[in-house]
């Protein structure tokens, strides 16, 4: 095949692409990305054994912002959960919360708002997938 014909077959391919599905620049998803903001809604436990609804807003994180509190977890020997709940959780205004509040949230709370902000961030809810996703960030 020469050069032209494959151009002219790719070319062909991604018109048939954009008739299916919408295509995006990925510079704009990226951008957008960072900024983005999602209200979500949580159970927080009582000390009385009730339950009462929170409102709050995430934000996804990057491989960087990742890959910093995996590290920071490990050579600190803390949470994961909980350092990926301090970069990402915001009040409902969108101002962020101090991390003194979110190290004493119990810990089904930490989890829960952990699994948002990773399906949010990319990251699969699977146990094994997720394992390896972070040990390859992580170089191993």
């Amino acid at each position: 095949m020469t050069k032209q014909s494959i151009e002219e077959i790719e070319q062909k391919e991604l018109e048939k692409l954009s008739k299916n599905e919408e295509i995006f620049n990925l510079e704009d998803l990226i951008l957008d990305g960072i900024d983005n903001k999602i209200p979500i809604t949580f159970d927080y436990p009582l000390p009385n054994g009730s339950v009462k609804k929170m409102g709050a807003m995430i934000r996804p994180l990057t491989a960087s912002e990742w890959n910093t509190c995996s590290m920071k977890a490990i050579r600190q020997n803390k949470s994961m959960a909980v350092e990926v709940v301090k970069l990402s959780l915001m009040g409902t205004n969108g101002e962020t919360i101090k991390n003194e509040l979110i190290e004493k949230m119990p810990v089904g709370v930490i989890t829960g708002l952990f699994d948002k902000i990773s399906e949010i961030s990319g990251i699969k809810n699977n146990e094994e997938e997720q394992n390896k996703l972070i040990m390859d960030m992580m170089g191993f």
